[in-house]
């Protein structure tokens, strides 16, 4: 008896989810945004670009120069292509970059999330069905491939496909041919395949965790975005550019933080240091006038390990104060006053505590009168009992 059908799959703008559809049933969504080899190369083959960005990715280091000459070759090319690297490094605003610089760049272009996809609806997913394959009056659906097609298909997070499914996604990428679902008639398709991983296909084949024969054909070119911390030289830049991107506000200078940002292992890679921006941005000015104000939220670790890295002691109160704040979900200026009132109560009470209360020295430790900074204090002390 055959099953009831993914109606929820795939999710475009043409197909809206069936409402009576449970949403544990619903395959992953797809998303389709229209757009106006086992050898990989190394860069080190190639000539640093001139250029310094390749699409909204940003280039200073030699490593990435390298990485985009690579990719402007593979831009003007249908090879298929994988794309490895860590968490948050940017692996699929380079396959849009690639796609979008490509003479398909005028097409569709298409994302399935691999990890995402039930192993029961992946191939309703993948390659569609047909009307009638399931009870009820469902219409017949396209898969990624035909919605595709003309295009680019991004296999996001490749390695995470259910073996089963591989087998078959080998035989049509092999084909150029797909078959719904219920239906034993093949249909061509025109259509790139990229797909990417934050795990080394090749050792996931090894391993038999990922076939064999679908890394060979996948893997006929293979890049890998280098990590944050492999980087250095891009912090600078990268930093100005995530400001840039929330607002018109004048960018804090990182001077010299830049040896403790080059430091820092940026386990989240561009994530991470796109939520640095975010806390800085809401701390305004202070930023600027403060070093201790950025370093904080990236010694988190050192705290771990007992190590200020050099600079004053803080411990994890100030990046959960932050977080505390953030999470509110207040307008900027709000949430930018919250963040202001509680460095100012803390930086008081520090200085006090670092001079034995004494207000005379505490101010002049601050740099400012010492009229104000008892103005300051009876202010905190109105906050904290109006609270």
């Amino acid at each position: 008896m055959p099953s009831a059908p993914p109606t929820g799959t795939p999710t475009v703008p043409e197909f809206a989810p069936t409402a009576s559809v449970p949403a544990e049933r619903r395959p992953a969504t797809v998303e389709r945004r229209p757009l106006a080899a086992e050898r990989r190369p190394a860069a080190a083959e190639f000539a640093p670009s001139a250029i310094v960005r390749f699409g909204p990715l940003i280039a200073v280091s030699s490593a990435m120069k390298s990485l985009f000459s690579v990719c402007e070759r593979l831009a003007v090319s249908d090879v298929t292509l994988v794309i490895e690297g860590e968490t948050g490094t940017g692996k699929s605003l380079l396959a849009e970059s690639i796609h979008r610089a490509g003479h398909r760049g005028a097409g569709p272009y298409v994302v399935v999330d691999c990890s995402t996809l039930d192993a029961s609806l992946a191939e309703a997913t993948l390659f569609g069905y047909a009307q009638g394959s399931y009870l009820g009056p469902a219409a017949a659906r396209p898969g990624v491939f035909e919605q595709a097609n003309g295009g680019t298909l991004v296999l996001d997070e490749v390695a995470e496909l259910d073996r089963d499914v591989q087998v078959r996604l080998l035989r049509i990428v092999e084909a150029g041919r797909v078959c719904r679902v219920g239906s034993d008639q093949e249909m061509p398709f025109d259509v790139r395949v990229i797909a990417t991983s934050r795990a080394s296909l090749a050792a996931e084949a090894r391993s038999g965790r990922f076939r064999e024969e679908l890394f060979f054909r996948l893997a006929v070119t293979q890049v890998e975005v280098p990590p944050l911390r492999d980087r250095g030289e891009d912090l600078d830049a990268l930093f100005r550019h995530f400001w840039a991107l929330s607002t018109s506000l004048p960018c804090p200078t990182l001077d010299g933080r830049l040896t403790r940002f080059r430091e820092h292992r940026w386990s989240g890679n561009l994530r991470e240091l796109q939520n640095v921006v975010t806390r800085c941005m809401a701390l305004g000015p202070l930023v600027a006038d403060d070093p201790y104000l950025i370093d904080p939220m990236l010694t988190r670790r050192a705290d771990e390990r007992g190590d200020s890295g050099g600079s004053l002691p803080v411990g994890r109160g100030a990046t959960d104060a932050v977080e505390r704040i953030l999470g509110l979900n207040l307008p900027l200026p709000r949430a930018r006053q919250r963040l202001v009132a509680e460095f100012e109560r803390r930086y008081v009470e520090r200085v006090l505590r670092l001079h034995d209360g004494n207000v005379a020295r505490a101010a002049e430790a601050s740099g400012i009168a010492r009229r104000y900074f008892r103005l300051l204090r009876a202010r905190i002390r109105e906050q904290s009992q109006s609270v």
